[in-house]
């Protein structure tokens, strides 16, 4: 998984447990060998990959083949939840948002490990990943900073991170 970054969350708060994996989406390489999906299961339960979140948005998903990469995962024991974010945007419906960032939080225990992806794994990945780091209390602009030094060039666009700065809801 060269192209995955990991973000420790008990490296950002003692107090958090579990692993941030954000990805570009596994099947951009259409030609890979052939034992790719394999060695990606191998990888992902090596990292106790709990769940697979995806960002694509429905043209995405036909021409990237993600139809048949999420039959694979949950065949193999894996959840995976689909939540479309039109490439460079967000998500107007706040509400969905929060119920997949509650979703994340219930599946990370310790050493648990979820990926989030897009398609290069930077703007809606990072502006996921950052929405949850500001759900769990970190201020917007440390978790913007924390996602971006992970992964650089995450956050791609100002709608973006002010999307992140205005987000409201907060873990209890």
């Amino acid at each position: 998984m060269n192209s995955a970054d990991t973000i420790d969350l008990s490296n950002i708060n003692k107090n958090w447990f579990g692993r941030l994996i954000l990805s570009s989406c596994p099947t951009i390489n259409r030609n890979a060998e052939p034992s790719f999906l394999e060695n990606l299961l191998i990888e992902y339960k090596r990292r106790r990959v709990k769940l697979v979140v995806t960002l694509l948005d429905s043209d995405e998903i036909e021409d990237l083949g993600i139809i048949s990469f999420s039959t694979f995962l949950m065949d193999n024991g894996f959840h995976w939840i689909h939540c479309p974010i039109r490439d460079r945007s967000t998500c107007s419906d706040q509400k969905r948002i929060r119920t997949l960032l509650e979703d994340i939080k219930e599946v990370l225990k310790p050493n648990d490990s979820v990926v989030i992806h897009c398609h290069a794994g930077l703007g809606r990945t990072g502006l996921l990943a950052a929405t949850f780091l500001v759900s769990m209390g970190l201020a917007a602009e440390s978790a913007i900073k924390a996602i971006r030094k992970t992964r650089p060039g995450s956050i791609e666009t100002i709608q973006q991170e002010r999307y992140i700065k205005e987000w409201e809801f907060r873990f209890k």
